[in-house]
């Protein structure tokens, strides 16, 4: 079977905080204490990598979704992006035949509006110590 259409990746829900904000996902990271924030093409990615879909099967469902062309490159590039951010439970390296397109090329087709273009966006929260350790007084040499 064809790794590239087959591959079935699974999204990562446990330690997670999940809150829709308009079209963005925002989604905290207990165990990293990180926040991302997914745009709406990388929340669709993200929610429909169940197990059970297939790569190219997402794809499809983005196309009807957003109306225009995603193929499988868009959301292995989606996908790698939310491995990156420790989202996803599968691995989402892309089988070598996917990786013919280069991020610049990428970027190229999403701005002439030939793709979606999957964005996600993250910080650090700072831990409860960081957060209570703030300067006070005239500033000090610590500050």
């Amino acid at each position: 079977m064809n790794t590239l259409f087959s591959h079935t990746p699974r999204a990562r829900r446990a330690g997670l905080n999940i809150q829709e904000a308009g079209e963005e996902l925002l989604v905290f990271d207990t165990a990293n204490d990180e926040a991302h924030v997914l745009n709406r093409p990388a929340a669709f990615v993200w929610q429909h990598a169940d197990g059970t879909r297939t790569v190219a099967e997402i794809a499809q469902d983005m196309t009807r979704e957003f109306g225009a062309p995603a193929d499988t490159q868009v959301v292995w590039y989606a996908l790698a992006q939310l491995h990156k951010k420790h989202l996803l439970e599968t691995d989402a390296r892309a089988p070598l035949t996917a990786q013919t397109l280069t991020r610049r090329q990428f970027l190229q087709r999403a701005a002439a509006g030939a793709v979606l273009l999957a964005v996600v966006t993250s910080i650090v929260a700072p831990t409860p110590a960081h957060a209570q350790s703030g300067c006070v007084g005239n500033g000090g040499p610590y500050c």
